[in-house]
């Protein structure tokens, strides 16, 4: 069980739920805060903030990944930068004084903070802001000293595993423990945007529980167009994810960065609300005891012990002198024996409910 603030993450707590702002803020303080303004209505748990300093982060002619349809334009520039590099440059980092407008802007909105680090100088800045949640994201898994500063926060942390194998997970995971910390979530999720459905692979959330008997939750990059990127993070529940990081943007039709698998504001909402209502149908593993409504259904579902015929008093009931139909009063069919070869005290109907008071 791990607790961030007033909540638990943990079986049968409910789903810990973070907005990813990711960079879909294009830069824009005033969009972040809309982003901010939308997760705290939607009632989400917590906002994930992306930090980078770029010139930590990639080297200036890397042109190997990519960014949202149409963003990179002409921002390169002619001391040799790519420009993706260029143009992430100008995206990515806000100055000190911005991130900590939007930290106390998230906290007066009741959001917990999670801050992914993607470079030493971001986790640096993020434990100066005191963020709640350190993220440590699959390109920088496996920089021990990035892993082991963030551990020495002793805050809960999550690790973005896409593309990660197993001993390399093994081997952040006790980085981490050496240096005390112990809260630490593992993030399932293909990161490829958006996730094609034969990507997700929900079945390895248990697979993870068992190995590392450390918490899962599921990041999910369903393309925000399809109607099923509001349900697919619901199926990942009963795998055991308790933890659901989902992408969102102010307005996908502005297709600003990282808008491909984000939800808008309605959307999110909606998603939200369909996590709380799923949960709802979840019970408990444990036969529990019957609500009022069921125990009335108990009451008239369940066949009775009736007589399959008019019978006379004194007769001595016979098994074929009964039968099991559902009926107002009367005993359950596995107590039919206690009537077989007993004397009826009364006269009775075809179809009357048997009680242990009609026979002597």
């Amino acid at each position: 069980m791990i607790k961030i603030k007033n909540k638990q993450i943990g079986q049968g707590k409910p789903v810990f739920i973070i907005a990813e702002m990711a960079c879909s803020h294009d830069g824009s303080m005033d969009i972040a805060k809309k982003i901010i303004d939308a997760a705290s209505k939607a009632k989400a748990d917590a906002i994930n903030l992306q930090m980078t300093n770029v010139q930590d982060y990639m080297v200036p002619h890397f042109s190997a990944g990519g960014v949202s349809e149409g963003k990179v334009k002409e921002d390169a520039e002619s001391s040799g930068e790519s420009e993706i590099y260029a143009y992430l440059k100008k995206l990515l980092w806000f100055a000190e004084k911005e991130w900590k407008e939007l930290f106390e802007y998230a906290r007066e909105k009741n959001l917990i903070i999670s801050v992914t680090c993607n470079d030493m100088e971001s986790a640096k800045l993020a434990k100066k802001l005191d963020a709640d949640i350190y993220q440590i994201h699959s390109s920088s898994l496996l920089e021990e000293n990035l892993v082991r500063e963030v551990a020495k926060s002793k805050k809960p942390i999550t690790l973005k595993i896409g593309g990660t194998l197993l001993k390399e997970i093994e081997q952040v995971v006790e980085w981490i423990k050496q240096e005390g910390n112990q809260e630490i979530i593992l993030l399932h999720g293909y990161q490829s945007y958006p996730t094609k459905l034969d990507d997700v692979n929900l079945r390895f959330i248990p697979t993870l529980r068992e190995k590392f008997s450390l918490e899962v939750g599921f990041a999910d990059h369903t393309d925000g167009d399809s109607e099923l990127a509001l349900f697919v993070p619901l199926l990942s529940i009963p795998f055991g994810a308790n933890f659901i990081e989902k992408h969102l943007t102010h307005d996908r039709s502005k297709k600003c960065e990282d808008f491909e698998s984000a939800l808008d504001p309605k959307q999110f909402k909606k998603f939200v609300e369909f996590v709380r209502e799923a949960e709802k149908t979840f019970g408990q593993a444990n036969m529990r005891d019957f609500s009022e409504d069921e125990l009335k259904y108990r009451d008239v579902s369940k066949k009775r012990v009736v007589s399959a015929k008019a019978l006379k008093k004194g007769a001595i009931i016979k098994s074929d002198d009964i039968t099991f139909k559902r009926a107002n009063t009367g005993l359950l069919p596995d107590q039919a024996s206690i009537f077989i070869g007993k004397k009826l005290k009364k006269d009775v109907k075809e179809n009357h409910s048997l009680e242990k008071g009609d026979v002597e």
